[in-house]
């Protein structure tokens, strides 16, 4: 049975506390024979969970892709001026990585981020950009992508894991705006 976080976060200081009691004991008898061992296997185990923690954090890191493209989106002074309302379609995908109200700019932009429109339909539709998780979209040029965390690699030189990084968010621009598309831009990878 999963149970939720917010229920189990409030046990995790008296197993720190737990932790620190036994680790103080180790560490005031590590001159004991039988001690020693256990104070070898408690240094290592806190440089191992040093080593994942810093790995996590990495990969946490470049977990934000989808904000960081909408980030270089409104930097990247392409926003055209001759166009009333331009309109940012955000899909689903992107919304869950990264992409907040925080990080909309109302001065610059319209978002949109309606939920199942099929990729055939965006042609249809007049949205100015879209932020999507697909690398072509019929109807739209892609303008520019971002690369995010994948998976982890182990390797047999050094360092021994690696963390592989694709592109997994794209920001297209709409062919009906060829002022936009026309632009200079960094290109999808």
């Amino acid at each position: 049975m999963v149970q939720e976080l917010r229920f189990i976060i409030g046990s995790v200081p008296i197993f720190n506390l737990a932790a620190a009691v036994a680790a103080s004991r180790i560490y005031n008898n590590r001159k004991k024979s039988f001690w020693k061992v256990l104070f070898l296997i408690m240094v290592g185990s806190f440089f191992v969970s040093l080593g994942c923690s810093g790995l996590t954090f990495l990969a946490s890191y470049q977990n934000y892709h989808s904000g960081y493209a909408l980030k270089y989106l409104h930097e990247s002074g392409h926003l055209t001026k001759g166009i009333e309302q331009q309109w940012v379609h955000i899909d689903t995908f992107s919304a869950m990585n990264g992409i907040s109200r925080f990080c909309e700019d109302e001065n610059l932009l319209r978002y949109s981020k309606e939920e199942g429109i099929h990729i055939e339909d965006f042609r249809s539709r007049n949205f100015t950009y879209l932020v999507s998780e697909h690398a072509a979209v019929d109807g739209y040029k892609c303008l520019f992508s971002v690369k995010g965390f994948s998976r982890i690699s182990l390797r047999n030189s050094f360092p021994p894991i690696t963390l592989i990084i694709e592109p997994k968010v794209f920001v297209h621009g709409n062919l009906n705006y060829p002022d936009i598309v026309d632009k200079s831009w960094r290109g999808c990878s």
